[in-house]
C-alpha cells in the first residue's frame, strides 16, 4: 500500500479493490446484497474487492450509487474538496 505523508501525518492511498470494499462495508452490505443493488454479480464483486478483476466505469458508477460514496472517489481515489468560509 502506498502511503503519502503530509503536514498532519501519513495518508494511505488505497487500491481500487479496497475501496470498494471499503464502501461496501461503509454501507453496511454485504457482497450478496451489493451485488443484488447494482445488478452485479456476488463474484464479480468479490473479484473486484480481491483486485482479480478489473472494473468498469459503469460498475463502479452503479457502486457508488448503491453505497452512497462519492464517484470520484471510488474511481479514483482522490477525495472532493469542501472548501468553507471562515470569518
Amino acid at each position: 500500500m502506498l502511503v503519502l505523508v503530509g503536514k498532519t501525518g501519513a495518508i494511505p492511498q488505497f487500491g481500487i479493490n479496497h475501496r470498494v470494499k471499503l464502501a461496501r462495508e461503509y454501507a453496511g452490505m454485504q457482497q450478496s446484497e451489493l451485488a443484488e443493488k447494482t445488478g452485479l454479480s456476488q463474484t464479480s464483486i468479490a473479484n473486484i474487492e480481491r483486485g482479480s478483476n478489473m472494473s468498469r466505469k459503469k460498475s463502479i458508477a452503479a457502486i457508488a450509487s448503491v453505497t452512497g460514496v462519492d464517484h470520484k472517489w471510488l474511481a479514483t481515489g482522490n477525495a472532493p474538496v469542501r472548501v468553507t468560509e471562515i470569518d
